[in-house]
């Protein structure tokens, strides 16, 4: 590569036959700056097919070196890490200018415009790959060797262009014509139109259609564009800013760069991809193909991202098997490529905090399509995205009450676009441990898929970091209805932190004492959204959470809870514990552990039973290393434990919600008797008055355990524990035991909530 003038590749060429140049020129000044840079005339531009189709009727010797005029950004010999500015909008991208622009360009700076050389290829070699990648059909068709060999020379030429412009730019060009040609497209098409009965002419047809709607068309202004964008709305509430830890970014760069590789990210809300690319825009990495659900291609946000990398999916094509088989060759390409990939891993925004349950089918058609072009070495990375606050919170909290989602258009972007005006503190991005696959697993394999999930799920929650605002939930939740003092956060957040510290969960910096003070600020700011109130008029100024924002808290605390759970299960099967004579209690606490872990299976990730008990065993070692003798000897030795040993108490602000929305569900289950119960959307119906009546009954302490995805987890429950159906007497009796069991775990929780206030004496 060099400024236009010279070829010093070219001159560098040892190659005894024939020279022929394959000149990629957009206009006229492109082609007299290459003329001017060859040691020879012979050249053919790409553009003109059937003069090159002329050509290629050559020796086997001859030697194909393609060529190009790359055109930089003003002041810049290495890839900038800005995006383009916005008055390109308007003038176009000046890597790509017209002849009238171009000659300005070299009026004022010819070092902008370099000559740059392709991998060279002789036409003998160019024929075996074509023989290779094109269907014979295909190859049959006039011009189709000229056509490979212009793409091949194209994708060459990007290669060297990447080097000069930054690999952030690096995307597949001529995917819908690489597809058409390839044996394996034009294979399953065939077998497709045998099983349908339907000509293949018509499929292919049809396929190209869906080439159009599906295949992503970047463009490196675009790209731009969108790193523009995506640097603005992070900077409405975020201030531009995006925490990551360096060597995750650089473990991350090397997959994507060596192997196929997703990256699917956790959904809480539209910010999340945006956090992602914009990060890895900014330290170029090449583009990310991002999945989305075609409800986002709307007028104006469709059209930027199409064209910067966005895929955008049917929701539903089961019964379109064009469509898969499209869905699926297209994949198979990107991965066959080294095009890295990335999606919502739960295939919807949490409306809850936790992570929700992996959606597979989109997993599934990429690992189907891995299968079928024989990848090896697949990355599956887990990737984070965490939030101080989020505008999207009180949102969510309004659709867990029963109020209908408002659907994505032009004017609701608009809208969402300006409730981001707000500082809502820092965005978190953090990168997970990768699940590694030898090879894609075969799709007849039912199991393979909900394991690869299941792991990818685990690593994602390993790597959530606690931020100040959820454990502050997490300290308030627990203390209410009480308010606290900020010391008093501040201690009990502490102790939280202290707790987590010494197990190795990853924390933001927030916790560095330099910044304690930023408990305040955030304080101030969560009282600006309504989340806390704050009384200031007595001796001391006091924070406590609204009491129509329990929801809003719950799902803050929720994004952490996960870290909690272990440590919840044991205080819990402790205390059931305490209430057994020496010869039961370790029986009885071991059971307890397993009982619980099933009420609550559809709420968290859990490992194998065997791993389960061994990480119980592991935290009662690190609270008491005298655990075992303490249990042995049951009633107040295991009290004495939990009071002394095992602080912070902090079962009741993890599981209350959800035992308390789970008996409100049994309750109805209850009341149908013999009968049936009702159905599912029913039951959540009919859940979400009883929660409300139980609510101002003050039978449930806070509306945070009123929630459709809560009753339809309890629901689940029940199912699963064979209480729905047509009953009879003995189900009627298991119903009513289970609401009692989760009765008694609401007693139990306010007994470790007053046993955790007891503790601290300035409560």
């Amino acid at each position: 590569m060099s400024r236009a003038g010279s070829f010093p590749e070219v001159q560098a060429l040892q190659h005894d036959g024939p020279l022929l140049f394959l000149a990629d020129a957009g206009n006229r000044l492109e082609q007299k700056l290459i003329r001017d840079c060859l040691p020879s005339d012979d050249l053919v531009l790409l553009s003109d097919l059937k003069r090159l189709t002329a050509r290629l009727d050559a020796p086997g010797n001859t030697l194909l070196v393609p060529v190009r005029v790359a055109w930089l950004m003003p002041d810049t010999d290495t890839p900038t890490k800005k995006p383009l500015p916005l008055r390109h909008l308007m003038f176009g991208d000046p890597r790509h200018p017209g002849s009238l622009r171009g000659r300005w360009i070299m009026f004022r700076d010819r070092d902008r415009a370099r000559c740059i050389s392709g991998e060279p290829a002789t036409l003998s070699e160019l024929k075996n790959r074509f023989e290779e990648q094109v269907d014979a059909k295909a190859a049959g068709s006039e011009n189709a060797f000229a056509a490979f060999v212009m793409r091949q020379a194209g994708l060459s030429l990007e290669v060297a262009e990447w080097a000069l412009i930054g690999r952030r730019y690096k995307a597949p060009r001529f995917v819908a014509e690489s597809l058409r040609s390839s044996p394996r497209f034009r294979s399953a098409l065939t077998a497709l139109a045998t099983e349908t009965g339907q000509p293949a002419a018509e499929l292919q047809q049809e396929a190209d259609e869906y080439m159009k709607e599906l295949i992503a068309v970047p463009d490196s202004l675009f790209i731009d564009l969108r790193a523009r964008f995506d640097n603005w709305v992070m900077s409405l509430s975020y201030g531009g800013e995006v925490v990551f830890r360096d060597q995750d970014l650089e473990r991350v760069g090397d997959i994507v760069q060596n192997h196929p590789a997703m990256l699917l990210f956790t959904h809480k809300t539209y910010m999340d991809s945006i956090a992602l690319t914009s990060t890895l825009f900014e330290n170029d990495f090449r583009m990310l193909h991002i999945f989305a659900g075609i409800n986002m291609n709307f007028a104006g946000l469709g059209l930027l991202m199409k064209r910067s990398g966005g895929i955008f999916i049917r929701r539903k094509f089961q019964d379109n098997p064009l469509y898969k088989l499209v869905l699926r060759q297209y994949i198979g390409y990107l991965m066959e490529k080294r095009f890295p990939m990335t999606w919502a891993f739960e295939g919807t925004r949490s409306r809850t905090g936790k992570l929700m349950p992996p959606r597979l089918g989109l997993l599934k058609y990429v690992l189907e399509a891995a299968h079928f072009t024989e990848a090896r070495d697949i990355h599956v990375i887990p990737v984070t995205v965490s939030y101080d606050l989020m505008r999207d919170v009180e949102e969510y909290a309004s659709e867990q009450t029963g109020k209908v989602k408002k659907p994505e258009s032009l004017k609701w972007f608009i809208g969402y676009l300006s409730s981001l005006r707000q500082p809502m503190g820092r965005m978190y991005l953090d990168f997970g441990e990768s699940v590694v696959l030898e090879q894609a697993p075969d799709p007849a394999d039912q199991m393979a898929l909900p394991k690869i999930a299941f792991e990818v799920a685990v690593q994602a929650n390993k790597v959530t970091p606690i931020t100040l605002p959820a454990v502050s939930c997490m300290v308030l939740l627990g203390a209410s209805p009480r308010a606290l003092t900020i010391q008093e956060i501040q201690v009990e957040a502490l102790a939280i932190v202290r707790w987590a510290h010494a197990r190795g969960i990853r924390l933001t910096s927030d916790f560095r004492p330099e910044r304690l003070s930023h408990v305040q600020d955030l304080a101030d700011a969560m009282v600006a959204m309504g989340l806390l109130i704050r009384y200031d008029e007595g001796l001391d100024t006091v924070f406590g959470i609204e009491p129509d924002q329990h929801p809003m808290a719950s799902y803050y605390r929720n994004t952490i809870i996960h870290h909690f759970v272990n440590k919840a299960i044991i205080e819990l099967a402790l205390l059931k514990a305490s209430d057994a004579g020496e010869e039961g209690a370790e029986d009885m606490f071991w059971a307890e552990t397993l009982r619980l872990r099933n009420f609550f299976k559809f709420e968290f990730f859990y490992p194998s039973k065997r791993k389960f008990q061994k990480q119980l065993k592991a935290e009662l070692e690190r609270s008491d290393s005298a655990w075992r003798e303490h249990l042995a000897a049951g009633g107040e030795a295991v009290l004495h434990m939990m009071m002394f040993q095992l602080q912070p108490l902090l079962a009741h602000a993890t599981l209350l919600p959800f035992v308390e929305a789970y008996s409100v569900v049994f309750d109805l289950l209850v009341r149908a008797g013999n009968e049936a119960a009702p159905g599912e959307e029913e039951c959540i119906a009919q859940s979400l008055k009883a929660g409300k009546q139980a609510y101002l009954q003050r039978r449930i302490t806070s509306e945070a355990s009123i929630g459709k995805i809560l009753f339809q987890n309890g629901y689940k429950l029940a199912e699963n524990l064979e209480l729905t159906q047509i009953g009879s007497e003995e189900v009627s009796d298991r119903r009513h035991r289970l609401l009692l069991d989760f009765k008694e775990l609401s007693r139990m929780l306010e007994r470790i909530r007053l046993m955790a206030l007891s503790s601290h004496g300035e409560y």
